[in-house]
């Protein structure tokens, strides 16, 4: 098996881009994404420099903090206060996909400003799956252009997958975190139990980090992302993947297969 333990919410908080640098450099953590509209994208960029983080993916969002794009160019996915609505269930049903493609081209502009190169992309709160298909569509669009992935969200969106040659992974499991007990050795252990015997590229979708007051400010996920940096930069953890001959890749891996 060809494994993916990929950190979401680069750049969200230092806290957090602390907790996802501790888990790729100690850990097992090979992949994550970078929200390109963060306040705090320059101690991200700062950060990745100093793990050596080359290459990461692009966490598109509607739901976190303020859009790249002036909000006044986005009235119909932005608060009267200027920002995102906080999930996807409270943007409006009339929103309109062109202000979200061009928002989600800022993005990608941004992410590039970077200097990081690009393996894939998914988005906050997966945001793009949770609206209609021609969103789903912006994104397969972008991602056929830049030559990237896509985390693999249903089986329904794989045609157009296939539409626009864009390349997944063979499984996401999604169960891992959100939780105390479901951010355990033990709980990903039993996931990847699952797996381990298939010939196939799972990705672990992860939310590592450390707690700190910006954090606290934006989110009620909290504390159990600090256990999941103790998880996954656990030698126990360490050792069963080297025990059941695991290969850990990232998305670059699938980016530039042949």
């Amino acid at each position: 098996m060809k494994l993916i333990i990929k950190a979401d919410d680069f750049g969200s908080t230092p806290g957090v881009t602390d907790g996802i640098a501790k888990g790729i450099v100690d850990g097992i953590v090979r992949d994550t994404s970078l929200l390109a509209n963060s306040k705090t994208l320059d101690y991200a960029v700062k950060k990745a420099e100093e793990i050596g983080l080359l290459a990461c993916g692009l966490h598109l969002t509607l739901t976190y903090g303020s859009p790249v794009l002036p909000a006044s160019d986005l009235p119909s996915i932005t608060t009267e206060e200027g920002k995102f609505y906080r999930n996807p269930s409270s943007i409006p049903k009339d929103y309109d996909v062109n202000e979200i493609e061009k928002e989600f081209r800022a993005q990608l502009a941004k992410f590039k400003e970077t200097g990081l190169e690009l393996t894939h992309l998914d988005s906050h709160h997966h945001v793009h799956a949770l609206l209609n298909d021609e969103v789903v569509e912006v994104v397969m669009k972008i991602a056929s252009e830049e030559g990237v992935p896509v985390r693999r969200q249903n089986d329904t969106h794989i045609p157009m997958m296939e539409k626009y040659g864009v390349r997944t992974t063979d499984y996401l499991d999604r169960r891992f975190g959100g939780n105390e007990e479901q951010s355990t050795l033990d709980h990903l252990i039993m996931i990847l139990d699952e797996y381990k015997d298939k010939d196939c590229t799972l990705e672990v979708m992860t939310h590592p980090g450390f707690v700190d007051d910006e954090l606290i400010e934006i989110s009620s996920f909290t504390s159990p992302r600090e256990t999941e940096v103790e998880t996954l930069t656990s030698k126990a953890i360490q050792d069963y993947i080297k025990e059941n001959a695991i290969e850990l890749i990232s998305f670059k891996a699938i980016k530039d297969q042949k």
